[in-house]
C-alpha cells in the first residue's frame, strides 16, 4: 500500500523526502523535514514510528493494522504531547460504507436469534497480517451493534 500512496502522490506532484521501513528505521535521529509522515509499514513498525513521529511533532496517516492493543496508549501520548494522527484499518470509502453497513445488519439481526454472523475473508499469499484490520473492524462493528455476541474469535480455514 505504501508503494501505491508513493506512486500517487508523486504523479499528483508531491515530494517524497524519505523512506522509512525494517532496513532504515524512523528514529528520533531521523532527520526529516517533511509536511507529514504517511505510515503504510508492518506492526512491529508502527508504534515506534507514531512515538517518534509525535516526539518530532510530525503529523501522521496511519494505515498500519494489527496493533489496536496500543491505540489507547497511543491516543493518550497524541493527547498528552498535541501531535496530530489519521488513523484507519481501512480509507477505502466503499469499505468504509461496508462498515456502516455491517453496524446497521447487526442491529436488526439482534432481534432474530436465529441468524448467526460470521465474516470469511480470503488474501494474497504476502498478506502479512490476519486477520485483516478490516476485518478485526468489521467485527467489532458486530460487537458493538448487536447483543449476543461478546467477542469474536479468529477459526483456521
Amino acid at each position: 500500500m505504501g508503494k501505491a500512496i508513493e506512486r500517487i502522490a508523486i504523479e499528483r506532484g508531491h515530494e517524497i523526502v524519505a523512506r522509512y521501513n525494517s532496513d532504515n528505521p524512523y528514529t528520533i535521529d531521523s532527520k526529516c523535514n517533511a509536511d507529514v509522515a504517511i505510515e503504510f509499514s508492518r506492526p512491529d513498525l508502527v508504534v515506534e514510528h507514531i512515538k517518534t513521529a509525535v516526539s518530532n511533532r510530525l503529523p501522521l496517516v496511519v494505515g498500519t493494522t494489527a496493533w489496536s492493543e496500543y491505540l489507547n496508549e497511543i491516543r493518550v501520548l497524541i493527547e498528552e504531547k498535541h501531535g496530530s494522527l489519521v488513523y484507519a484499518s481501512n480509507f477505502s470509502i466503499g469499505v468504509n460504507i461496508f462498515e456502516q453497513l455491517t453496524e446497521r445488519l447487526a442491529s436488526l439481526l439482534s432481534k432474530h436469534s436465529q441468524y448467526k454472523l460470521s465474516i470469511d475473508e480470503t488474501h494474497h499469499l504476502q498478506k502479512l497480517d490476519a486477520p485483516s484490520g478490516t476485518a478485526v473492524s468489521l467485527a467489532e462493528a458486530l460487537l458493538a451493534n448487536h447483543g449476543g455476541y461478546s467477542q469474536w474469535e479468529l477459526t483456521p480455514s
